[in-house]
């Protein structure tokens, strides 16, 4: 094993604990930016979704009005 004194063991404790310590609350912000990112694109494509619902709705409610207007007009002719 290394031969160190004391003070220096102490030193090389006091530095992997830093760059542990370090290193965990870089994996930690970059988990939460990723999640806060997650979660914006996830409310974007619920919005999309729900748009894209509304859309075909209407398209549905014209296409049954205009047969209706057409079931009408063969009616009265």
């Amino acid at each position: 094993m290394l031969n160190l004194h004391w003070w220096e063991w102490g030193l090389l404790g006091v530095g992997v604990y830093v760059a542990v310590v370090t290193l965990a609350r870089l994996m930690q912000a970059r988990r939460e930016t990723l999640l806060a990112e997650l979660t914006h694109q996830a409310a974007e494509e619920q919005k999309r979704q729900k748009k894209e619902e509304k859309l075909r709705r209407k398209r549905e409610r014209e296409a049954l009005r205009l047969k209706q207007l057409q079931d009408a007009k063969r009616k009265a002719a």
